[in-house]
């Protein structure tokens, strides 16, 4: 089916701009990713506002300056040392799990990797870390006084981490903000940076608070956890096996599996020691690969489906893309948008576990497996 529809000159320059960053291949994906996302809150029912406020943990970001620089004095504040020893729940089995895929018939764990738009383990382990807090030692909480809370420190540490970024002149494949959600003031920067007219940025203001909302909503949806309408288990944390649901009387409560236990608690570069240069530790990597390989088989088949494919000599998107369309659009019923996402997001998760590397030949990109990535590769 065809349809045509009107883009701003604005919209347009933007667009190019992020193909040219390399983040979309072309317009048609932007496109279809676009349409992709949205239908996929739309679906999961996730457009309310929040109404919960919970002060357990503060993270406090000053004013900006009068000259629009973020201050440096900013108060993160209990997330760290601590001590708690909640109850926890059982793993959610896959046949509870939902699945993205509009799927020609029945799915097995194997064909089931993480939705690609869940591209970092960062976000995950941060809002693991908020419910290892909230639950002290009790076994679950309400889940949607969780997902508000996550959802609040996600965007203060989205806003800590991108200030340093573009105070240090980071580079896209040195930041680690990637998957928190952005606030008014970032999506300023990143969207407005080049109008210099107060009063058409003042007009925009509306518009930056409901995209920081989208944003915060985006977050809440792909990398925590939360029941669809037919009871299906969906997000990150969810899927990884890190949390689970209990339904009582109609509401939800959330609480920590085991992994999820101890995948929190484990020291972070970022939450314990506000060290932006890295967004996990060796030990949270070597943790998170262990607990995957064991208990995340989809996911554990994507790591080493690309790692072999890269030690094959496939090296460049476009021919990831092609062995990915022939291994597994059918199996997905997935268009050439889908494919692009799911490989785009294993490969950005793959780069954060320090798996794959990549290199610049001119304006083209090569792709090639890393140390850990080999010895990964040797050992399982």
């Amino acid at each position: 089916m065809r349809y045509v529809i009107e883009v701003t000159q604005k919209q347009t320059s933007e667009i190019t701009e992020l193909i040219k960053k390399g983040r979309y291949e072309n317009f048609g994906q932007f496109v279809s990713t676009a349409l992709e996302n949205q239908i996929y809150i739309e679906k999961s029912d996730l457009s309310k506002q929040p109404t919960f406020s919970d002060n357990l943990i503060t993270v406090e970001v000053k004013e900006h300056d009068e000259r629009g620089h973020l201050q440096k004095d900013i108060d993160v504040s209990g997330l760290t040392n601590i001590q708690n020893t909640p109850k926890t729940l059982p793993k959610p089995k896959f046949e509870n799990l939902a699945c993205f895929f509009k799927q020609n018939g029945p799915l097995n764990e194997e064909d089931i990797w993480l939705w690609g738009q869940v591209n970092r383990i960062f976000p995950v382990k941060l809002g693991l870390r908020v419910l290892y807090v909230m639950l002290g030692d009790r076994e679950t909480i309400e889940l949607e006084s969780f997902r508000n809370k996550a959802g609040d420190i996600a965007l203060a540490y989205g806003k800590i981490i991108r200030s340093y970024e573009r105070d240090n002149n980071k580079s896209r494949d040195e930041r680690v903000s990637a998957g928190l959600p952005m606030d008014n003031e970032s999506f300023r920067n990143e969207i407005i940076i080049k109008m210099h007219k107060s009063k058409k940025i003042e007009e925009l203001d509306s518009y930056l608070k409901q995209e920081e909302f989208k944003s915060k909503i985006r977050y809440r949806a792909q990398f925590l956890a939360y029941p669809r309408k037919d009871k299906k288990l969906d997000g990150a944390m969810a899927y990884l096996r890190f949390t689970n649901l209990k339904e009582e009387n109609g509401t939800f409560f959330i609480g920590l599996t085991e992994p999820g236990f101890n995948f929190a608690k484990l020291d972070n570069p970022i939450i314990d020691h506000k060290d932006f240069g890295k967004s996990l530790s060796e030990k949270e990597i070597d943790f998170y690969l262990t607990h995957v390989l064991k208990n995340v088989k989809g996911e554990s088949i994507a790591i080493k489906w690309l790692l072999r494919k890269l030690d094959g000599g496939v090296s460049d998107r476009e021919e990831l893309n092609k062995e990915l369309k022939k291994e597994y659009s059918q199996i997905w019923n997935a268009s050439d948008a889908v494919i692009g996402t799911q490989r785009a997001g294993l490969m950005a998760r793959m780069f954060e576990l320090g798996l794959i590397e990549k290199s610049k030949n001119g304006v083209h990109v090569v792709y090639k497996i890393g140390k850990s990535g080999k010895n990964f590769l040797a050992k399982y």
